[in-house]
């Protein structure tokens, strides 16, 4: 009787242990619920240390390292391999700092953006994010720490801008300019009027673009602002 109790506590033991081990685990999944700041996910690929900034996998609750391109929600609390859960940090829901991985040298109060392999830099790339503000300065591979203003936000560069004179009496003109590319946004005002114009609408073509007025435009007085944009 006594070896049956013994075996007994042994398997209940075993039990407990791999019901325990489960629920560490798989805390955060288990459940349908809200979560403060931080959540359990599975890693899609290998995750390579903390403090990355991560993108979501292919699958539900994945994870992945944010490369250019990626949109980035979350960064890494811990490393893993693909399959393996790791915790993540959750900056839209969270009241404190980040910590991040340089890609470059970073200067105390720049606006740092997502790079390459989950890091971050000064300097926004084509297909990078805002992660926020520096709140130190940090050689290239050290960490830094960021406030999370603006995380996630998508960034725009100003391919360029300018003022030109209006060169016809009519309500449209074409602008050339080889920097340009179909869909990039553009934002257009009259800056100085001859007869109460404005602009009604302007529209990117390939290198170049078009103003249209509400009325016609005076040569050599009326002078138009323009600001050319590119989504990142």
């Amino acid at each position: 009787m006594k070896k049956n109790k013994n075996t007994l506590s042994v398997i209940a033991d075993m039990l407990c242990g791999i019901f325990r081990l489960r629920a560490s685990a798989d805390f955060y999944n288990i459940a349908v619920g809200s979560h403060r700041g931080n959540i359990t996910m599975k890693a899609a690929s290998a995750v390579g240390g903390r403090n990355l900034i991560l993108a979501m996998g292919a699958e539900d609750g994945s994870v992945k390292v944010a490369e250019l391109g990626d949109k980035p929600f979350a960064v890494s609390a811990d490393c893993a391999e693909a399959g393996e859960l790791l915790g993540v940090t959750l900056p839209g829901c969270t009241d404190s700092t980040l910590l991040c991985v340089a890609a470059e040298a970073i200067n105390f109060g720049s606006t740092v953006y997502s790079r390459q392999g989950g890091k971050v830099g000064m300097t926004a790339k084509e297909g990078s994010f805002k992660i926020g503000v520096a709140l130190c300065s940090a050689a290239s591979g050290q960490t830094v720490e960021v406030d999370p203003e603006g995380f996630g936000s998508t960034v725009y560069e100003v391919v360029a801008f300018g003022s030109t004179d209006w060169d016809l009496e009519s309500t449209m003109m074409r602008i050339d300019l080889d920097c340009i590319k179909l869909g990039d946004p553009i934002l257009a005002y009259v800056q100085k009027s001859a007869n109460g114009e404005s602009v009604i609408a302007s529209e990117i073509q390939e290198n170049q673009f078009t103003v249209t007025l509400d009325k016609n435009g005076t040569p050599g007085v009326t002078k138009i602002t323009w600001l050319v944009l590119r989504k990142n």
